[in-house]
């Protein structure tokens, strides 16, 4: 795409952005007459109160059902796609990619979710940091303000932890069988 027609996009995404922000300071939704009574800078005031409307709609806002955002190829499709089909050619395949790029991640992650590790494995002292797959280096949470994500060492160190516990719980579980077992066998030789 050429630089100019870039430059313009951003510029009015930007516009749009800042026009949004006006609407919510000057009422917003929870006062919808006094934000219509304010238009922003050089919008005249009929197209306004037509851009106030849409920033105060559900389907601006998100999913009806849910209230929650819409995810951004569900926007795009919003946006695209209207009762007659496709807009265009151009946006019926970039709609296309988005939904094979987003299956592709979801199939990945469902993947990720169902891969187990033994718990042998994790009792094992050998195990080390780099046997410990999909970790990578933990970026600092800065933006959040949280402390540095655990390294791959922390998390096999943790790993065995948990494996040492859940044997020892086993053990305890194992012994107190045999206790209630010896008395319920004693209190059987009594009756």
């Amino acid at each position: 795409m050429d630089s100019i027609e870039q430059s313009m996009m951003h510029y009015l995404r930007d516009w749009r952005n800042t026009m949004k922000v006006h609407f919510t300071t000057v009422g917003g939704k929870e006062d919808l007459t006094a934000a219509m009574a304010k238009p922003y800078k050089n919008v005249p005031l009929d197209e306004w109160k037509i851009l106030c409307d849409h920033f105060a709609s559900q389907k601006f806002e998100g999913n009806p059902e849910t209230g929650e955002l819409m995810s951004p190829i569900d926007c795009f499709e919003n946006i695209h796609h209207k009762q007659s089909g496709w807009k265009n050619e151009y946006t019926q395949q970039k709609h296309t990619e988005m939904m094979a790029s987003r299956k592709e991640a979801l199939t990945q992650a469902q993947a990720q979710a169902h891969e187990t590790t033994d718990p042998a494995d994790l009792a094992n002292p050998s195990l080390s940091a780099e046997s410990v797959k999909g970790l990578g280096s933990l970026p600092r949470l800065k933006t959040v303000g949280g402390p540095r994500a655990a390294g791959t060492s922390s998390v096999a160190a943790m790993k065995r932890e948990h494996a040492e516990t859940i044997a020892s719980l086993k053990q305890q579980l194992a012994e107190k069988n045999a206790e209630h077992q010896h008395k319920l066998e004693e209190h059987q030789a009594e009756t």
